[in-house]
């Protein structure tokens, strides 16, 4: 929807930890285009040349990402918050059970399969109500607090979807809440792979940036002065700027991810 010609400016909004290069300061945001920036960060995963140089568990995980993400499955993963997801290392047997859980009620409702979303939903809430001790045993002690406040906010994000989907029907409430109970997953995952090693890379990058986790940068497009509108047309609305963020991922792709920054740097 970003008609040319236009100037694209991009800022590092939310460094990570970048070798040999120093962190830029975190402006205030701006508008959110939301998927297409999660749609960028999704092909950095998935399309990385620098996997060969992971080690085993790290090619497992993006093996895992890759796989539902391509066509070779009779179900293909488009949802790029779930790819981002996946692709956090270090999370416990119990995390993926409940991601599996509320992505596939998030799933099912979008097809209106409301026995299966109940299904999946069932099998989230009882992770959250039997097995949240075993994932705060996963979290850095620094983070308990946080954590059980999250799995605190996603049991009652749950229970309240269970009695929204009751009726058969798909409301937008009912969507709020349950892309709030996947954000709260995601701020919980995040906080287990924050204290994951960073990956190895062999010698002969040793010289090149590197990004150990992730980073989050901003592009803004301006309209340039023969374009046909000075204005961006953006889900309806018009904006004199065009805004996109995109999440640079540094776990499974360290090298390309620093690069890129160095670049936006």
């Amino acid at each position: 929807k970003l008609s040319a010609p236009c100037h694209p400016e991009a800022m590092l909004v939310t460094p990570g930890p970048l070798s040999r290069i120093a962190p830029a300061a975190a402006p205030p945001p701006r508008l959110h285009t939301g998927g297409v920036a999660a749609a960028a960060m999704a092909a950095l995963l998935l399309l990385s040349p620098l996997q060969m140089i992971a080690p085993a568990a790290l090619h497992t995980q993006v093996a895992q990402a890759r796989e539902l993400a391509s066509g070779s499955g009779s179900k293909v993963n488009k949802d790029p918050n779930s790819l981002l997801r996946l692709g956090l290392p270090g999370q416990p047997k119990e995390v993926r059970e409940l991601q599996s859980g509320l992505e596939g009620c998030q799933d099912n409702l979008s097809r209106l399969l409301f026995s299966k979303a109940n299904g999946d939903l069932a099998n989230a809430r009882a992770v959250l109500s039997g097995k949240s001790a075993a994932i705060l045993k996963k979290v850095p002690a620094a983070s308990v607090p946080e954590a059980e406040k999250l799995l605190a906010s996603m049991a009652t994000k749950t229970e309240k979807l269970a009695q929204l989907i009751s009726g058969g029907r798909v409301s937008d409430e009912t969507t709020e809440v349950q892309n709030a109970a996947l954000a709260d997953l995601s701020k919980l995952e995040g906080l287990i792979a924050a204290t994951t090693p960073p990956v190895k890379v062999p010698a002969e990058f040793a010289a090149i940036p590197q990004l150990n986790k992730r980073a989050v940068v901003e592009f803004i497009a301006k309209k340039g002065p023969n374009a046909e509108s000075s204005t961006f047309n953006i889900d309806g609305n018009l904006f004199k700027t065009a805004t996109l963020r995109m999440e640079i991922d540094g776990y499974t792709s360290p090298v390309t991810a620093g690069n890129f920054i160095d670049l936006v740097n």
